[in-house]
């Protein structure tokens, strides 16, 4: 039940671990590290991401439904107003989406 939400919140995090994982590599890039040494790095931050993620699992399966719909709309929000699926439609249709969207993955 709140794994389908840490789901989601993985894929709002991917943009910031993709960010990072560039940052690597041009840091590794710029200054000539080898192979070995950046694929350390890599791995390192790709385990932070993960232990990340298990935390934010832990912390939400004992929330209330309710609790758990409001965290989702305060994250989903404007990444679904972002989509040009939803440009220029109403911020209460957009609100409904986010609860549909939360509901189903619930299921």
């Amino acid at each position: 039940m709140s794994q389908n939400l840490c789901n989601k919140k993985y894929l709002y995090l991917y943009a910031s671990q993709r960010d990072a994982f560039n940052k690597i590599l041009q840091y590794a890039s710029k200054n000539g590290l080898p192979e070995g040494l950046k694929d350390q790095m890599l791995a390192h931050t790709q385990l932070k991401f993960k232990t990340a993620e298990l935390q934010q699992e832990e912390v939400l399966q004992d929330l209330p439904k309710a609790i758990r719909a409001g965290i989702a709309q305060h994250l989903f929000h404007n990444v679904v107003e972002k989509t040009n699926l939803f440009k220029g439609v109403s911020d209460d249709f957009i609100s409904q989406m986010v609860k549909l969207l939360f509901f189903f993955s619930q299921q």
